[in-house]
């Protein structure tokens, strides 16, 4: 992975920070969007280190953690919007079907 994160051990046992890992992989193979991400002006990109893609791939996988999890869920919470229960009925598919690979 280009855009490796500090814990990839964390993988084997943590089948969702693998996968928000490899689809944040996917997206900057295809589109570089952290190059977009941060540019200074729209439609141009800007020179992205390699610790630029570091803590970004780090934050992506923390998403998928049990902590980062519990952030996704307020946010889909926030203002009384209840998005909640389809999430987690998202999140248990996507978990068995990890686990079915």
């Amino acid at each position: 992975m280009k855009n490796k994160g500090k814990w990839q051990h964390r993988f084997s046992r943590e089948p969702l920070e693998k996968r928000f890992a490899e689809t944040w992989e996917k997206e900057q193979v295809w589109h570089d969007a952290l190059e977009y991400l941060l540019s200074d002006k729209v439609n141009e990109r800007s020179f992205v280190s390699d610790h630029d893609r570091e803590v970004a791939a780090t934050i992506i996988q923390w998403l998928g953690s049990t902590c980062g999890q519990g952030f996704v869920m307020d946010v889909l919470d926030l203002d009384g919007f209840k998005y909640e229960s389809e999430f987690r009925e998202h999140i248990r598919k996507l978990s068995e079907a990890d686990e079915d690979n």
